[in-house]
């Protein structure tokens, strides 16, 4: 209730200078992505 549309995005910034989109949603379909979500993505991207 109340809620404007918009979206989120997550990025990566990695040691070597890259920035990595992981992942960008509508802020009405998710208001909060669970923490074990985010440390899996970071962690594909590092290993990957």
């Amino acid at each position: 209730m109340g809620k404007r549309s918009g979206a989120r995005v997550i990025y990566f910034n990695s040691s070597d200078g890259r920035i990595w989109l992981l992942i960008a949603y509508t802020k009405s379909k998710f208001d909060n992505l669970p923490a074990g979500f985010l440390a899996r993505l970071k962690a594909e991207v590092e290993n990957g």
